[in-house]
């Protein structure tokens, strides 16, 4: 037998607490007490080896897991505040088919991230003080169960094409069983409203109207599975040059199956003054560089062959809207 309990989302009730300055009242609609209750069932806590009480980033969808974690980092420039807060908002809005995660030790962003449901695991391992990318991806592999797995600059708003191609992808098993990385180009717009951020027709808008596609040398999020190899990838960290390129590069070299999704996910770069080539004015510019030179055991390497346009199979969407991977007989290198 089924019982069906119908509760009306605007009832309230009072919650009333004991003070030194008498009763404390705080009215609560029965839609918020029910958030609170999911929001405080899925952070319980755990120690860590230091002994503090730390969160624990387990399956919250053990019956259907999400499509994707998609996670970044960023540092504490108060300058990019607007714009990454652009990005939680805009990543908030892909939920629960992703499982938005910030990597960062910072409590305020934490405190920030967390009111729109991102998760907040800690930096654990870093070079020169910025995240280390495969030590990464291997924890959120460890700490989130999803099909897919994805790095993103913080500065990279999505659509609902990334859902739907993300869906598509996952009822093909000859791609599943097989080793992915998925790429593709970016779409810079510039001054992104907050309004356009959080509603795709409008996103989708913009990038039409004042939208300029980037060049195919530049690569801002890297799809996976689980099969990815990532413990055998160098160190390299994220926001300095070089790593998106390898990437590609040596997953080529590996026979690995590399899809060119421009065409079906709409990744928009949020331009403010700064400008596209922001990474080039950045201290160390050269580390990622360095450690490739070690992981190849040379000085000479064909970075152009790690370029979008390089993928041995791209993305396309038909007519009727359905969407298909192909492999590429001509690719650009």
């Amino acid at each position: 037998m089924l019982i069906y309990i119908y509760l009306y989302s605007n009832v309230r009730f009072e919650k009333r607490i004991k003070t030194k300055n008498g009763l404390d009242h705080q009215n609560f609609t029965i839609r918020y007490t029910l958030e609170i209750i999911s929001y405080k069932f899925h952070r319980q806590t755990y120690k860590s080896n230091e002994g503090r009480n730390m969160q624990n980033y387990g399956n919250d969808f053990p019956q259907k897991p999400p499509l994707l974690t998609l996670f970044t980092t960023w540092n504490n420039s108060e300058e990019n505040f607007a714009r990454r807060n652009t990005t939680v908002n805009n990543w908030a809005q892909l939920t629960p088919q992703i499982i938005p995660v910030l990597f960062t030790n910072d409590q305020g962003h934490q405190r920030n991230v967390e009111k729109k449901g991102w998760r907040t695991p800690p930096v654990l391992k870093s070079q020169i003080g910025i995240p280390v990318l495969k030590d990464m991806y291997l924890e959120v592999m460890k700490q989130f169960n999803s099909t897919f797995y994805a790095y993103a600059n913080g500065d990279i708003l999505f659509t609902d094409t990334l859902l739907t191609f993300l869906m598509s992808i996952n009822k093909n098993e000859t791609l599943l069983n097989n080793t992915l990385l998925i790429v593709g180009q970016r779409t810079n717009v510039k001054n992104v409203s907050a309004e356009e951020a959080v509603n795709f027709d409008l996103l989708n808008n913009a990038s039409t109207a004042r939208g300029k596609l980037f060049t195919t040398w530049a690569e801002d999020y890297f799809i996976t599975t689980k099969k990815f190899p990532w413990s055998d990838m160098p160190s390299v960290i994220v926001g300095r040059r070089a790593y998106d390129n390898f990437l590609v590069l040596e997953s080529l070299l590996k026979s690995f199956i590399v899809i060119d999704a421009t065409k079906t996910i709409l990744a928009i770069h949020h331009t403010t003054t700064a400008g596209n080539f922001e990474h080039r004015n950045k201290t160390h510019s050269d580390f990622n560089a360095a450690l490739i030179s070690k992981f190849y055991n040379s000085t000479v390497i064909d970075y152009s062959k790690g370029r979008v346009g390089c993928a041995n199979y791209y993305s396309d969407k038909l007519k009727n809207g359905t969407i298909i991977v192909r492999k590429k007989y001509l690719p650009e290198c």
